[in-house]
Parts: C-alpha cells; structure tokens; sequence
C-alpha cells in the first residue's frame, strides 16, 4: 500500500519544478519530432486539483488529466503541451489525504472539489474504512 497521495514528483519521476517542466518541454520535442503539432504553451486559468486512483491531478481542457503537486501548484500536459500555472488545492488538503489513507486498495482513494469532507468521512464510514482520529468528529 502507497501510504502518501502520488503527485507529479511519483509520477514523472522528477525532483522539482525546474524537471517537471524539462521533462515535459523534452516529451512535446519528441512527439513533434514524430510528426504531432503539440506545442508547449501557458494556461492561467485557476485549475482545481482533484485526487483519482491516489493521484494529485488537474483536468487539462484537451480532454487528458495531469499530474500536480500542492508545493509547486503547477501541472504539465503530456497530451497537448499545456502548463497550468495556477492549480488551486483544498484548505483541508491534509486532511482529505488523511481519510483517503485509511482505504486499502489505491484505486478507491478518489475526491472531487465538489465533495466535502463530510462526504469523505460519510464513505468511508459507509464502505468500513476506519476515519483518523479528530476528523470522525464529523456528525454521521
């Protein structure tokens, strides 16, 4: 079991922004190279984050979800070369992190920003997952 949230450090195996963004610009090179019209290109639109199958994403508007990480508040497309520059994580997002750890299999940690924390602590307690303590004060 993964016990932390994979962010875009995991996930494309990077150390900082300065080698997300290498990376990236490096993997839009290559594709252009084969043949794809991608460019690299800023988006400053204010992005949610969200967590699906224990991973820090944003949802890119060319239909594909990419990697973030809370510490940067950035995140890289892999499909058309977007670079968000200002992805917006939950006031609680330790918190949300913390309930989604009690469930054991990877794929069931998931949270939309239009869920609350009480949503959280409400399926976890609905599927037997266990609620960190203080946060199971949430009324049932």
């Amino acid at each position: 079991m993964v016990p932390f949230i994979l962010t875009a450090r995991e996930q494309h195996g990077v150390k900082s922004i300065g080698d997300y963004l290498a990376k990236h610009a490096a993997y839009i090179a290559r594709l252009n190279r084969h043949g794809a019209r991608y460019a690299v290109h800023e988006v400053t639109d204010r992005v949610p984050a969200r967590i699906d199958a224990n991973r820090w994403l944003v949802d890119c508007v060319c239909g594909n979800c990419c990697a973030t990480d809370a510490e940067w508040g950035i995140a890289c497309c892999y499909a058309c070369g977007a670079i968000y520059r200002s992805v917006i994580f939950p006031a609680a997002k330790e918190t949300i992190e913390a309930v989604l750890l009690t469930r054991p299999r990877s794929m069931d940690r998931a949270w939309s920003p239009k869920e609350s924390l009480q949503d959280l602590v409400n399926e976890n307690r609905r599927h037997g997952f266990t609620v960190p303590h203080g946060v199971g004060d949430v009324p049932r």
